[in-house]
């Protein structure tokens, strides 16, 4: 239950204006931020040939350009040790038909994160991506391929560069023994 003191705030993100407009509204309130929680998105699906520009504009302008300049614009307002979480896509990993510029958008926005994380890390403020998987949907289910493997997150909170360096080589560790599970390579003496 909020407090008493809760207010609500309406902002339909629609412009770089829209934005900047919501920010000055909670600077004006004398409000801080201690989380960013970003899940804007839309997927446009049809086959590579007859994708048009306009699909295309509409796609990134939601998906990847108006999240990025919400969280430029909320930036001054985020407390110390406040964080960000992005709500990424499977999809930017995985090769799914009819999906171009959804999965390219996704792409952006996860590699967009990752930057970010790297970035705000000496402020104190960790960026978190995570991302939504598919259920059993159709092409899984023709294919050799699973939807079911367990969802990761690109990144994880660190404290510093080194144990994010640190992290980076467990993960490939991990998938280096997963690959080679059975092999002689792999296995304990």
């Amino acid at each position: 239950m909020l407090g008493k003191d809760a207010i609500a705030i309406r902002n339909v993100v629609g412009t770089v204006t829209a934005a900047r407009e919501l920010a000055q509204r909670l600077a004006d309130e004398h409000i801080t931020l201690d989380a960013v929680f970003v899940n804007a998105g839309i997927a446009t699906f049809g086959p590579f040939a007859d994708i048009t520009e306009n699909a295309w504009d509409e796609t990134f302008a939601i998906n990847v350009k108006e999240p990025y300049f919400q969280i430029q614009a909320l930036l001054p307002l985020l407390n110390v040790g406040a964080s960000i979480v992005l709500n990424g896509s499977i999809n930017a990993h995985i090769g799914m038909p009819m999906s171009s510029i959804y999965v390219a958008s996704k792409a952006a926005f996860v590699s967009f994160a990752k930057a970010l994380s790297a970035e705000l890390l000496p402020r104190g403020v960790p960026v978190n991506c995570g991302q939504s998987r598919p259920g059993h949907h159709a092409a899984a289910r023709k294919s050799s391929v699973s939807t079911m493997t367990p969802p990761h997150r690109c990144l994880r909170r660190f404290r510093s560069a080194a144990s994010a360096s640190r992290a980076k080589w467990r993960q490939r560790y991990c998938i280096w023994r997963r690959r080679n599970r059975g092999s002689s390579l792999a296995r304990r003496s």
